[in-house]
């Protein structure tokens, strides 16, 4: 609860938030503090690609979550969360673009099945970023161990003949 509450405080005229949920009591919850703190939030649904961790991958689920958003006055349904984080440490070039294929295939089918809200997706990570943003699915990337450059993510294999392969270096050193 006072995470919620401080999301809804920051919430205003000049700043949008957004946040991901991907069940009803979330929304129910949220919904509550931004009414009591008269705040519009941004709602992504987080949708399960592929890393079996969070989200939903039922399509019925999803659009109930949508319907009951479209009945709340202080949310607004943005689009999806689709982070497939599983895909981002193979190591063999081949096999990761083939798995980042088919995350993509489902996230096509996914905007596809909801194109009447002209959704945004929002998702891509740091290991797979160069064959993700490819594959034009994404409408927002959300890369963020680039910064520092996890030494994993800079030993995986590319095909560096690619105008978008990885070409980030380590920054940062602990010895």
């Amino acid at each position: 609860p006072f995470k919620l509450d401080r999301l809804a405080k920051i919430t205003s005229k000049e700043l949008r938030i957004g946040c991901w949920v991907d069940n009803n009591e979330n929304l129910i919850n949220i919904q509550k503090v931004a009414e009591r703190n008269n705040s519009l939030i941004d709602i992504y649904i987080e949708y399960d690609c592929g890393a079996n961790r969070c989200g939903i991958k039922s399509f019925n689920e999803i659009n109930k979550l949508i319907e009951t958003i479209k009945k709340m006055d202080n949310l607004n349904f943005v689009g999806f969360q689709a982070y497939n984080g599983s895909i981002q440490h193979i190591e063999d070039y081949k096999v990761r673009q083939k798995e980042v294929i088919n995350t993509c295939n489902k996230i096509r089918e996914l905007k596809a099945n909801f194109i009447k809200y002209s959704p945004i997706i929002t998702g891509v990570g740091t290991g797979c970023f160069d064959l993700e943003v490819s594959e034009a699915v994404y409408d927002e990337i959300q890369v963020g161990s680039y910064a520092f450059m996890d030494a994993h993510y800079s030993s995986l294999e590319h095909d560096r003949t690619l105008n978008n392969s990885i070409n980030f270096e380590n920054s940062l050193f602990v010895f």
